[in-house]
């Protein structure tokens, strides 16, 4: 995607994910990310990807998108495979293997008004805005699809949430050592900094790339 249609995607994806309109959502994603490191916490062999940016990069980016699958496991399982829409000369084979993917996932996300139970008051999903704003020349399925990119484009949170998630070895093996308790606290420096790179790095970015 190119030119004016792209203009127009990013014109109105910044207005939600842009820096200033994000902080609407900044007491969701610390709940969520205080959520992840209670669950990290706990684990018995902790691990800092699987364990804290993978659930911090879910709970936080699809209602912040408005994507709210009817089988979110079935979701979860095929959401990685979009990142490769954006791949350059495909095989034709792969190709074709990639459009069932990203037809069986249009299917499990809506098309019309996203479901906002998970947006704080005054907050309005990139979905949401999107249905009630719809860029020129877009239709509810062209809208879908461009939220499902953006999710796709930015699936491997590795290199944003697993650089910032680089918490000291106590809390990480908390559950392990039995010194974990106060963890929470004495790293609340870390938690702002993951919520930093969220607000600041990460969703931005999605804003500022709508085709990836």
């Amino acid at each position: 995607m190119s030119g004016p249609r792209h203009a127009a995607a990013r014109k109105s994806v910044m207005q939600v994910l842009g820096q200033n309109r994000l902080r609407v959502w900044h007491g969701l994603i610390d709940d969520r990310i205080q959520m992840a490191l209670d669950a990290l916490q706990t684990s018995s062999a902790p691990d800092l990807v699987e364990d804290f940016a993978n659930p911090v990069f879910r709970a936080i980016t699809k209602p912040i998108l408005g994507l709210h699958p009817s089988d979110l496991d079935r979701f979860d399982t095929l959401a990685p495979v979009l990142q490769d829409v954006l791949e350059p000369l495909l095989p034709m084979r792969q190709i074709l293997q990639l459009q069932e993917v990203f037809a069986e996932t249009m299917s499990l996300v809506s098309t019309g008004y996203a479901r906002t139970e998970d947006a704080p008051t005054g907050a309005v999903s990139l979905q949401d805005h999107l249905q009630q704003n719809p860029p020129e020349g877009y239709d509810d399925a062209d809208i879908a699809a461009l939220v499902l990119v953006l999710y796709g484009a930015r699936f491997q949170p590795k290199p944003y949430f697993g650089q910032c998630a680089a918490l000291d070895p106590e809390l990480a093996v908390g559950s392990a050592t039995g010194c974990g308790g106060p963890g929470l606290d004495k790293h609340a420096d870390r938690r702002n900094h993951v919520h930093l790179r969220i607000t600041q790095i990460y969703l931005p970015a999605c804003a500022k790339h709508p085709a990836g």
